[in-house]
């Protein structure tokens, strides 16, 4: 999707393809993500500096994964 989410059309315009790659592959790196599209996540006061670390570092792995097998298919 080009562009910020400003609104619920914005959100429209998701490329559910894309994000359904992505979810599995965090799935595969361990981190589960609620399975909405609407470009947030969540943390609590549970998770620890190292978990957010871990949880950006599997996220930047996923997308670029998930990228990369959308563009070969």
């Amino acid at each position: 999707m080009e562009g910020p989410l400003e609104s619920y059309d914005d959100v429209l315009r998701n490329d559910d393809a894309l994000f359904g790659a992505y979810r599995r592959e965090l799935i595969k790196r361990g981190v589960f993500e609620m399975p909405e599209s609407l470009g947030r996540s969540h943390i609590s006061a549970a998770h620890t500096a190292d978990d957010v670390d871990r949880s950006l570092e599997a996220a930047e792995a996923s997308l670029r994964a998930a990228v990369d097998a959308l563009a070969r298919a």
